[in-house]
């Protein structure tokens, strides 16, 4: 039987079931038929939001124990990510009221930590495109122990009944313990909340195709990095007086987020350098006939 008397295990379920909710109203509010594509703007939300949900959970309820988590404040901090942080701040304080833009921060990267022999990992939003679209995503909370998820708790707020596509439906939680087999059960009907169904007595497959996922939850794609830069050149293009196209390419490689946090500034750096000392102004190049 599946053991709710356990800390850790109803505390999971606890905080994905609310991150759940929180995630499928950001979804409800923001991606509308006027939403363009590649506007990533409802799913950078949520993604923060629910980390910062979880984040300030784990915080007060295991402060000794570790958490691994994609996000961190750094972009939100600076002065083109405010209004994402606002927005942030509005959705988590709708859960929890004293909720302020740097306290959102500082639980957004209490999800910083390094893994250590126990620890917490968190995807806020398992499934970008699906949620762009209105369509499937998942919450991903685990408890890793010794490099095995011991507990693993999925937040699939559009699937019913475990496996039946239904946006705007009741949802679903299912949850892998060790030990104790995969348990699942309803998202929105308090009626239903505890009543857990044995979904699988595999448990070994189960987590280990978990903990694979969970694994995943630094990788971001360079995109990340790459969409705020055609603004800077723009900038050093209207400050300089130069014709400056900007070209990039492999978006969609995915590498650590301390890689991108790391590139971000020297990246700003380069490009300043290259406009100030590597591109020629119109009218020298036109001096030595070379194109504009």
């Amino acid at each position: 039987m599946l053991n709710l008397e356990r800390p850790e295990t109803r505390f999971a379920i606890d905080i994905v079931r609310q991150a759940s909710q929180l995630v499928r109203k950001v979804q409800a509010e923001m991606v509308t038929k006027a939403f363009t594509k590649g506007d990533f703007s409802p799913v950078t939300v949520a993604d923060f939001a629910s980390q910062a949900l979880v984040g300030r959970a784990l915080a007060e309820k295991f402060p000794n124990q570790s958490f691994v988590a994609e996000e961190s404040a750094l972009e939100l901090r600076r002065p083109d990510g405010l209004h994402i942080l606002d927005q942030v701040t509005g959705f988590v304080s709708e859960l929890v009221p004293q909720s302020t833009p740097e306290k959102v921060c500082e639980w957004i990267d209490h999800g910083t930590s390094d893994p250590s022999g126990e620890f917490w990992t968190l995807d806020p939003i398992d499934g970008t495109k699906g949620f762009l679209r209105g369509d499937q995503y998942a919450v991903a909370l685990a408890l890793i122990v010794n490099g095995k998820v011991d507990i693993g708790v999925l937040g699939c707020p559009n699937i019913s009944h475990g496996y039946s596509p239904d946006p705007g439906g009741s949802g679903t939680l299912a949850v892998a313990v060790g030990g104790e087999g995969a348990w699942q059960t309803e998202i929105e009907n308090s009626e239903k909340a505890e009543a857990f169904t044995q979904v699988a007595s595999d448990l070994d497959r189960i987590t280990g195709e978990l903990q694979v996922g969970v694994m995943k939850t630094r990788l971001q794609p360079l995109n990340k990095l790459f969409n705020r830069y055609p603004r800077v050149i723009r900038d050093l293009a209207r400050a300089t007086g130069k014709d400056i196209q900007l070209a990039l390419d492999g978006g969609e490689t995915e590498v650590d987020k301390s890689v991108i946090e790391l590139l971000a500034d020297p990246m700003v750096h380069i490009m300043r350098n290259s406009a100030d000392h590597g591109i020629e102004s119109p009218e020298k190049r036109a001096e030595t006939d070379k194109p504009k």
